[in-house]
């Protein structure tokens, strides 16, 4: 849904060399079931550290692409 954000958030001690502290969490509401499920994943890899590096605590996309990609 065009009005669903998706969020990708870091925890504070992502990329400090913390053991385990490399996670992503990336959350957003369902659409395809009834009432409002909250899908959680997490992840590890570089993205997470990656994020925090360049500023971020959080990326937030939101919104609808103009054109298909």
């Amino acid at each position: 849904d065009e009005e669903s954000k998706i969020v990708m958030a870091v925890g504070p001690l992502t990329g400090s060399g913390v053991p385990c502290s490399g996670r992503m969490n990336m959350s957003f509401l369902s659409s395809w079931s009834k009432g409002y499920s909250i899908i959680d994943a997490h992840m590890g890899g570089h993205i997470g550290p990656q994020i925090k590096y360049a500023g971020y605590d959080a990326v937030i996309i939101e919104g609808k692409s103009a054109t298909p990609v």
